[in-house]
């Protein structure tokens, strides 16, 4: 069992930030960011269709990895409720 006020700490700076930082924050976030920003200048439509799919890819990664924090960090006071 783990207090409910650490579950920030861990995903800051704790066994979670890893996850957080490099697959939510940068693959999810940062990553379509820079990929729409780039898609902006592309004139054509494969090259655009490309940068699409691989932003949304990164978004469903990035996702996923949220979900799989959430649930990591739920299951520590799961025996509460």
């Amino acid at each position: 069992y783990q207090a409910p006020s650490r579950s920030i700490e861990r995903l800051l700076a704790g066994d979670l930030a890893v996850m957080f930082w490099l697959g939510t924050v940068a693959v999810g976030l940062v990553a379509p960011l820079v990929l729409t920003w780039l898609a902006k200048k592309v004139e054509t439509g494969k090259k655009l269709a490309a940068y699409a799919g691989v932003a949304l890819a990164c978004v469903a990664v990035g996702g996923l990895c949220w979900r799989v924090i959430l649930y990591v960090v739920a299951i520590s006071i799961f025996a509460l409720y």
